[in-house]
């Protein structure tokens, strides 16, 4: 990692913020149990322009990390557990990588780096699958109904983790593609096309 300048941490905040702001409206539609498996894809769609933006705004390593640490303590301070922390550590590593890889110039190689980084979103779901008992104690310790509870898990048969990481990736690269054509002109402008 570089040192990064003031306007760096700034763009990496602002845009960490932009981002999470999305996956967080995205996620409002857990209230609608059936929908909750789709998530991942949602988040991935509508958070594609803000990180596509901030792509042209990274000039080396660090800067997604800086992202991923803020979205592992948001979701750990919201209540989605620990399983969250290998996997957006997974994610980072996956974005950093590729992003550097296209040299912080190349459209596709940024849009692959989005598609990387969403992985994350898929594993606030792996409590679900590994951890279902201790997840359904809390939750009921947090007033939902076991009524509510296995309705909501009906939705998540053990099968359903590979689904859910596809529609992640499904969703980023949909995203991307939005993302690159909407900000085409700030691509240009950032060297990149």
């Amino acid at each position: 990692m570089k040192n990064f300048s003031t306007k760096d941490l700034i763009n990496a905040g602002v845009f960490s913020i932009l981002i999470l702001f999305t996956y967080f409206i995205s996620g409002a539609i857990a209230h609608v149990p059936f929908l909750m498996p789709f998530i991942p894809l949602i988040s991935g769609v509508a958070a594609g322009i803000p990180y596509m933006l901030y792509t042209t705004k990274i000039k080396a390593v660090g800067m997604l990390s800086i992202t991923m640490m803020m979205f592992m303590l948001l979701f750990l301070v919201s209540g989605h557990g620990l399983f969250v922390i290998p996997g957006g550590i997974i994610a980072v590593v996956l974005a950093e990588m590729v992003l550097k890889k296209g040299q912080y110039k190349s459209i596709k190689h940024a849009k692959w780096s989005y598609v990387a980084f969403n992985i994350f979103s898929s594993f606030i779901f792996l409590p679900v699958f590994i951890a279902r008992e201790s997840l359904t104690a809390q939750m009921v310790g947090r007033g939902m109904s076991p009524e509510k509870i296995e309705v909501m898990f009906s939705y998540f048969p053990n099968y359903m983790f590979p689904v859910i990481v596809a529609l992640a990736l499904v969703g980023a690269y949909i995203g991307a593609a939005i993302g690159s054509k909407v900000l085409t002109k700030h691509f240009k402008r950032a060297g990149m096309i």
